[in-house]
């Protein structure tokens, strides 16, 4: 798969995307881990347009204003996805980078619903079509990172000990 030989080819460099529940926008950095500690080189905040925040927050709330629920989700999940690799596109073009010298882009998605607690069946929900992003930038892209977490009986937050760990552990 040609991605895969990008990312095989590719420099130290990531690219993380988040987006909380508050539906704000889009936190992306761009981080250097080919170092023993992990580096931040740039990090930008894009705010959702009022319209498109609106509709995340709709449907995060189960408001569909008569429309069906699926396909709403579904659009939205598209609609996201092309945002995201906007987002990452913009980035990558002020820091004057090649889509090549990213090894891989980590998209937490947009949360929709995350109810860990949730008995018998805790779940979240992320949207943010991964594959769109992918698409678009020519650059490796995973996601879904808290599913597996809450299936094996976490919190769903899996990326929170491994953060902790690479930036705030005491020098050897």
């Amino acid at each position: 798969m040609e991605l895969m030989k990008h990312a095989a080819e590719s420099d130290g460099l990531f690219i993380g995307l988040l987006s909380g529940t508050s539906a704000d926008g889009v936190d992306c950095a761009l981080v250097d881990l080919a170092g023993t500690r992990p580096v931040l080189m740039a990090f930008r905040i894009t705010p959702y347009p009022h319209a498109l925040r609106t509709r995340v927050l709709d449907l995060a709330k189960g408001r569909y204003d008569g429309a069906d629920a699926i396909d709403r989700l579904g659009s939205l999940d598209a609609e996201l996805g092309e945002f995201f690799a906007d987002v990452t596109c913009e980035l990558l073009a002020s820091e004057g980078l090649s889509p090549s010298r990213i090894r891989a882009i980590g998209s937490h998605g947009q949360t929709i619903r995350h109810e860990p607690h949730q008995t018998p069946r805790p779940f979240t929900l992320q949207i943010g079509d991964p594959n769109r992003i992918a698409a678009r930038t020519g650059i490796v892209t995973v996601a879904d990172f808290r599913r597996m977490d809450l299936a094996q009986g976490g919190e769903g937050a899996p990326l929170v000990p491994g953060f902790l760990h690479h930036f705030f552990r005491a020098e050897q």
